[in-house]
């Protein structure tokens, strides 16, 4: 007997909210009036008939991560797969660069651009960096921002937010193929998200989004803007969670000796 393999309830929720129904409609046959019963919970989805389920499941999982905006979990294996491909891709991994370069652009997208012109992957390890990652989960799968989950880091509570996945076929996971996953590309590090992303791995924590705020309010973008910045007295950098005078004058003279010593490195 053939095994049919069924989007789950939740499944089918994530993608009735986030695909377009007239899409769907000309991929399944369903009505676009019986998936908006559905999206808007006229019908409930748990009563949904097995034949309308299974034409959602054959056009949109082939047993494959769905071809629509998801966030994938991945067991340890799988990671690790991922891992290496990523750093075929660059050359390099940098798990920090990855969740930070996510939240950064989830935080600084165009809402109105909604669904992005160039949806990529980013790789999150929940135990790197300085990342939200429930308030990243939330809102980033609008703006083409898909991440790619280290399962065993993230918090129990966002799990379900997760699609679980395996890069090996023949699992009780649904398949990525990790030669159809596209890794948004690394910054340049003359670049405002390298140039953040520099400094948020050399200041403490409690600091850090105070000098990322400097940097948007001032548009640092290049490591001249940073220049030019750090030559001023600075006057109006400010500390909102710490309250000490010696200690904005001791980041003045990091951010000086720092954006020195990194520009003549970048330069040998």
């Amino acid at each position: 007997m053939d095994t049919i393999i069924l989007l789950s309830d939740d499944a089918v929720v994530q993608l009735l909210n986030y695909v377009d129904l007239g899409n769907i409609s000309v991929k399944t046959g369903i009505s676009e009036s019986t998936l908006k019963n559905y999206r808007y919970g006229r019908t409930a989805i748990s009563d949904m008939p097995v034949s309308t389920r299974s034409k959602l499941s054959n056009a949109f999982l082939y047993n494959e991560v769905p071809d629509y905006p998801v966030h994938i979990s991945l067991d340890e294996k799988s990671w690790d797969a991922v891992i290496e491909r990523r750093k075929e891709q660059s050359g390099f991994v940098d798990l920090q660069l990855e969740s930070f370069s996510a939240w950064y652009n989830v935080m600084h997208a165009d809402m109105c651009n909604f669904g992005g012109n160039n949806p990529r992957y980013y790789l999150i390890d929940a135990s790197e960096g300085i990342v939200d990652i429930g308030t990243l989960l939330s809102i980033s799968l609008g703006i083409g921002v898909m991440c790619v989950v280290r399962e065993s880091t993230c918090p129990d509570e966002w799990l379900q937010m997760l699609y679980p996945a395996s890069t090996s076929q023949g699992v009780d996971r649904a398949w990525m193929n990790v030669e159809r996953i596209k890794l948004f590309d690394y910054p340049e590090a003359n670049s405002a998200v390298g140039i953040r992303n520099h400094f948020a791995k050399k200041i403490d924590d409690i600091m850090v989004m105070d000098v990322i705020r400097y940097f948007d309010e001032h548009h640092i973008n290049t490591i001249a803007d940073l220049f030019l910045l750090v030559s001023t007295d600075m006057d109006d950098l400010s500390l909102r969670l710490v309250k000490n005078e010696l200690l904005v004058q001791a980041l003045k003279t990091f951010l000086r000796r720092e954006t020195q010593e990194w520009a003549i490195s970048l330069e040998e």
